[in-house]
């Protein structure tokens, strides 16, 4: 019978495949992570990808100087963007910017942007929606839709009053819409029972 031991691994040299990182992983004595170990690197952008965003950011600034943006734009992202395009390829995206800015101001050539009205008082309206439901009647109501930055007038059957993400909304069925519909609270301007 032959023994045979096993060979012992080489020694760890520049070449050999990077040793695991233990400062990313849970301490196993008291189980706590490291303070950025959710945290994970940006994943490197093949330089179509980085055009791509960079073009795409150009156009969400230009966006903000016609509308209230959600989200500011980090400038940090932008020069990051920036430093991963040659200048010839710099060049060619502001050609492309400049012309998707003009296609732009064509669309919106005639537009008027309204902003969304000041927020209401959600509790304003639940003495109204709880007579609706209790009396089964119909409410008339003036809604701004924030989806489509339009406000509108809708004759509306309640069915129910949920909250959804730190929202109040009305389950009802929206006779203009033929459909049953999901109103939020505080985009309601305007509110009365049907007679």
């Amino acid at each position: 019978m032959v023994c045979s031991f096993p060979t012992p691994p080489p020694p760890y040299t520049s070449a050999s495949p990077p040793l695991p990182d233990i400062n990313n992983h849970p301490d196993p004595q008291n189980d706590a992570s490291p303070p950025n170990a959710h945290r994970q690197p940006p994943p490197a952008l093949t330089p179509d990808q980085a055009a791509a965003l960079w073009l795409a950011a150009q156009a969400y600034r230009a966006l903000g100087q016609r509308i209230p943006l959600p989200l500011p734009l980090d400038a940090l992202l932008l020069d990051a963007l920036t430093e991963n395009l040659s200048a010839e390829e710099l060049a060619i995206l502001q050609q492309q910017l400049a012309q998707l800015i003009s296609r732009l101001h064509d669309e919106w050539d005639g537009q008027v942007y309204l902003p969304t009205p000041s927020p209401t008082d959600p509790a304003t309206w639940r003495p109204l929606i709880a007579e609706a439901l209790q009396t089964q009647r119909m409410l008339a109501i003036t809604y701004t839709s924030a989806a489509r930055n339009q406000t509108t007038q809708r004759t509306i059957e309640p069915y129910w009053l949920e909250e959804r993400h730190g929202h109040l909304y009305l389950q009802a069925y929206c006779f203009a819409a033929q459909a049953s519909r999901l109103f939020r609270l505080d985009r309601i301007s305007e509110m009365a029972l049907v007679t």
